[in-house]
């Protein structure tokens, strides 16, 4: 069996002043209970969390400088913990080609 592999992609975007606007750093989570550590219903999502971040700041498109971590909390000892997806970064509300002026 081949061990699993990821690609890690950096994209790099050339914006001027007017292409984008500020709204603040946020953090979103999406959460998912187990128990007797190996039972769980779900698995965190991290679109769902990044989804949780951006709505956090109206009007928000994109998420710049994103980090991405695992949180987890013991609620009951050896029998529930919750694990979470964590997505925190600068959100950003990208101009449309006619909001920019181009």
């Amino acid at each position: 069996m081949a061990p699993h592999s990821r690609t890690v992609e950096e994209i790099t975007v050339e914006l001027e002043p007017g292409d984008y606007e500020r709204l603040g750093y946020v953090v979103g989570k999406d959460c998912a209970g187990r128990f007797l550590t190996f039972f769980r219903f779900r698995s965190p999502e991290i679109l769902a969390a990044a989804r949780d971040a951006t709505a956090k700041a109206p009007g928000a498109n994109f998420l710049a400088n994103r980090h991405v971590g695992i949180e987890e909390k013991v609620l009951v000892p050896l029998i529930y913990h919750e694990v979470c997806v964590v997505v925190e970064g600068r959100a950003i509300r990208l101009h449309t080609a006619e909001e920019a002026g181009s």
